[in-house]
């Protein structure tokens, strides 16, 4: 389950990257440039603490017989 966790998390944050990457670019405001970037940190930093977390459970879910 980690792999796929891993490939959504990655898939999904280059799709969020191309959609307001386009934006930015297009619009090319200073202003939306520094909120675009704090918006893409959040999901960046949110797919790395699930990703380590799930590295640190040592696949305990998955010991247990399910």
């Amino acid at each position: 389950m980690k792999i796929v966790a891993l490939i959504c998390g990655i898939f999904s944050l280059a799709m969020l990257f191309v959609f307001l990457g386009k934006y930015a670019v297009s619009i090319g405001s200073i202003p939306l440039w520094t909120i675009i970037v704090g918006v893409l940190l959040l999901p960046v930093y949110d797919v790395y603490k699930t990703i380590k977390e799930e590295n640190s459970a040592g696949g305990n879910h998955e010991s247990n017989g399910k």
